[in-house]
């Protein structure tokens, strides 16, 4: 007798549900980007699982039992849909409601709605989209750097993976360094930085290499007290 088939659980994209591996990082069917929230377990029944037993009248069968609580598969698949939002990064939607991470271009939801962090977080704003550094944190900016900037720098082959360090004080104010003198420089306001900390003032140009620029914007809070 040829043995029963064995089910095994496996993984799909929330926005189309086509299978992915629990390693892929883009949806081979949509194109999503795979993070912890757009990839969820499927785990089917085992193939020769027995079914429920009868619980019809008159069977003799125990009474039905509850229904388990539903899969996170389901609870994506049968939920009614939320509010169209979009994006604040990449302007694609739907977003659902209650995600961290955009399943489309794997942004921080909380730091690309946040303006800036609150009033003292600092914006970079550079030509193909905006990294946010809140206030007491430090990023490092390049094209593996933190904070989104290794999405926003993508592609930019003078840019170094880690190219520059920028810190936020808890009052708002910004300084950055090279973590190690790179090839191409970093410039602010077309003066070279170095290792050491230096001043990074509001509406500052800040060029990576000869052809990269972000504008530095304080928050609001801040610029009004300025």
């Amino acid at each position: 007798m040829a043995a029963a088939a064995v089910s095994t659980p496996g993984w799909v994209c929330v926005v189309c549900r086509s299978p992915v591996s629990r390693t892929a990082v883009v949806c081979g069917g949509c194109g999503t980007v795979l993070t912890d929230q757009s990839r969820i377990r499927d785990d089917p029944p085992p193939a020769d699982s027995p079914g429920p037993p009868d619980a019809s009248p008159g069977s003799g069968g125990p009474p039905a039992a509850d229904a388990p609580p539903a899969t996170r598969l389901e609870v994506a698949t049968s939920a009614e849909p939320g509010p169209q939002a979009a994006c604040p990064t990449c302007q694609r939607s739907p977003i659902r409601p209650g995600e961290l991470v955009c399943p489309f271009c794997a942004s921080d939801l909380r730091r690309a709605a946040g303006g800036g962090g609150g009033p003292g977080g600092v914006e970079l704003r550079f030509d193909r989209g905006t990294v946010v550094i809140p206030a007491g944190e430090t990023a490092v900016i390049g094209r593996h750097g933190t904070h989104d900037s290794g999405r926003v720098l993508h592609g930019r082959v003078y840019v170094s993976r880690r190219h520059v360090l920028i810190r936020v004080a808890a009052d708002g104010t910004a300084q950055g360094r090279e973590e190690n003198p790179t090839a191409n420089g970093t410039f602010v306001d077309g003066r070279r930085l170095g290792t050491t900390w230096s001043n990074l003032p509001d509406g500052a140009q800040l060029r990576l290499g000869s052809a990269t620029a972000a504008t530095v914007r304080y928050g609001s809070a801040r610029r009004t007290a300025s």
